[in-house]
């Protein structure tokens, strides 16, 4: 994957995949969004899990704790088990009604905007640990935490929007 070379072209694509994973998920319809696919997890798990993980880099830019910002424990964050991390996440949202997930991540990616409007190219060119003290240098700490927005954004989208769709044709 390329990197943006601006805070502008880096906009854009966020806005890009963004829609098209909104256009992609929220258009289901009510009776579908809910059933599990192949992997156990619906079309309304894959808007939850991307909405979590928006808040979570919210948390991150805000320099604020990104458990904290997903609702889960910070030491299971600590423990770096992603896939932990997302079960946990996937249970807080299992039970919610489809429009509270929906707006939630409405809500959550207009937040996220608001926040990413705020900081500079140079702001986000700044390491990790920079937005997060205390954290370990060496390792993806030491990334720019554009790297950061990018996996948790534009990176991310459409990885859950092909799921999503793999879902939908099994369920069909």
């Amino acid at each position: 994957m390329d990197h943006p070379t601006s805070k502008a072209d880096l906009m854009v694509r966020i806005d890009r995949t963004w829609t098209s994973f909104r256009d992609a998920t929220f258009s289901v319809d009510d009776a579908r969004i809910v059933i599990p696919g192949p992997g156990g997890w619906s079309v309304k798990d894959q808007i939850a899990h991307i909405s979590a993980w928006e808040r979570s880099l919210m948390g991150l830019l805000t320099k604020g704790s990104r458990a904290a910002a997903m609702g889960i424990d910070e030491q299971l964050y600590a423990g770096h088990d992603t896939d932990a991390i997302n079960a946990r996440v996937y249970a807080l949202a299992k039970e919610l009604p489809v429009a509270d997930v929906k707006r939630r991540a409405d809500e959550t990616h207009a937040a996220l905007l608001v926040v990413l409007d705020g900081l500079t190219w140079e702001d986000l060119n700044q390491p990790y640990s920079h937005y997060q003290a205390g954290a370990p240098a060496g390792g993806p700490e030491d990334y720019p935490v554009g790297a950061w927005v990018a996996g948790n954004s534009y990176g991310h989208y459409p990885l859950h929007q092909g799921y999503a769709e793999a879902t939908l044709a099994a369920i069909s």
